[in-house]
């Protein structure tokens, strides 16, 4: 009997407890189970007591960082403009008084158009002085002297106040003519005296070629003399300095027409 009362005791007890309503635990043997989230506690006389159980916390999740290319900003940098090419002030010279044709602007039209050439000649040395790299200098310089005939020859019968016009259009004398044909003359006679030394004066193909440059200066002093005979005299001196080369390449007749024949 005494089990019998502490039995209904402790049904009484349980019964008697007010029910979670947010519980829907299930009771066995005195023991509950939990259906939900809360936890369940049994005091020592049996009643059940429901604790909720802390929600675990969510971690926030950190947003996802968008990274926004940046767009290239165009260069704002003007193109460079390549400086234009002036010409010098004595090749502006030199085509302005071309327009009225005269010795002096013949000649120095031919030095400024000869002096590349004869550049290259000077600086060659033994080792690339080969008849290949000779020969179409050569001619190129020959070519060009026999090109300003023609020119000289179409004066004949000028007046010869115009003749003596310079490149400026200043009539000068006969001794400041001698100069400016000598500066065109004088590129000619170092080129070749700078090959005929490289070549030792051996007679051959490059020989040759130096003759006939010689030959083509001989051919625009006859008719520079036809056209100013008197400027032998000044011009005679200025070329002596080159007798031996003239003399050495055979070109006899150009000593004879500035005198310079012994």
């Amino acid at each position: 009997m005494r089990s019998f009362a502490i039995l209904a005791l402790l049904f009484t007890s349980v019964f008697a407890a007010p029910l979670d309503t947010s519980s829907k635990s299930v009771t066995t043997a005195g023991k509950s189970v939990p259906s939900s989230p809360a936890s369940s506690v049994v005091n020592a006389v049996g009643q059940v007591a429901h604790v909720p159980r802390a929600q675990p916390a969510v971690p926030s999740s950190p947003a996802p960082s968008v990274s926004v290319p940046s767009a290239p900003l165009p260069s704002t940098s003007a193109p460079s403009v390549p400086a234009a090419k002036v010409p010098s002030t004595s090749q502006l010279t030199t085509r302005g008084a071309c327009s009225t044709p005269s010795i002096a602007c013949i000649l120095t039209a031919l030095a400024d158009e000869i002096e590349p050439l004869v550049e290259e000649l000077v600086d060659l040395v033994p080792a690339n002085a080969t008849v290949a790299i000779v020969t179409p200098i050569l001619q190129s310089i020959t070519s060009s002297i026999l090109a300003a005939v023609p020119k000289l020859e179409a004066l004949v019968g000028t007046e010869v106040s115009k003749l003596l016009v310079d490149v400026e259009g200043v009539t000068c004398t006969v001794e400041d003519l001698a100069k400016i044909v000598f500066n065109a003359l004088e590129l000619v006679f170092k080129a070749l005296a700078q090959i005929l030394e490289i070549i030792d004066s051996q007679p051959g193909q490059i020989f040759d070629l130096l003759v006939e440059v010689l030959n083509a200066v001989l051919a625009i002093l006859q008719v520079v003399v036809k056209l100013v005979s008197s400027i032998v005299g000044s011009l005679g001196p200025l070329v002596a300095p080159f007798v031996p080369l003239i003399d050495t390449l055979g070109v006899a007749a150009l000593l004879q027409l500035l005198n310079l024949s012994s």
